[in-house]
């Protein structure tokens, strides 16, 4: 997840690798690094998450539990609108305004949306 992060984040920000090095105070053969999977030091491990907007604990905790709970924590910290629309989902099933078939009918058109999105990069 987290080479995925710093992937979406060059792309968004359409920074090259040396670009991206400069904001993140590391040497532009980090950010390959990174982008590749490679493990990177606690430094700059730190350095990236202060870039990403994501805390180092959730991005160690994706890492070592490999949990789909610590990739979502780590996806809601940096878009924290997200937060409020789970919160939403999850008030709007707890007081039966949406049933389950219905959240999953959310989960199931966002899941096809990023297969389109997929598609469409390739």
């Amino acid at each position: 997840m987290f080479t995925a992060l710093v992937k979406e984040e060059l792309q968004k920000r359409g920074l090259s690798f040396r670009d991206a090095a400069k904001q993140i105070g590391v040497a532009h053969t980090t950010v390959i690094r990174a982008a590749r999977g490679d493990p990177l030091d606690i430094d700059n491990l730190i350095k990236f998450c202060a870039w990403l907007g994501v805390k180092p604990a959730t991005v160690l905790n994706s890492f070592a539990n490999d949990d789909i709970t610590a990739s979502i924590s780590m996806i809601i910290e940096r878009e924290p609108k997200l937060a409020e629309i789970f919160k939403q989902a999850i008030d709007d099933l707890e007081k039966g305004r949406i049933s389950p078939e219905d959240l999953s009918d959310i989960v199931n058109y966002a899941a096809y949306k990023l297969q389109m999105s997929r598609k469409e990069n390739e």
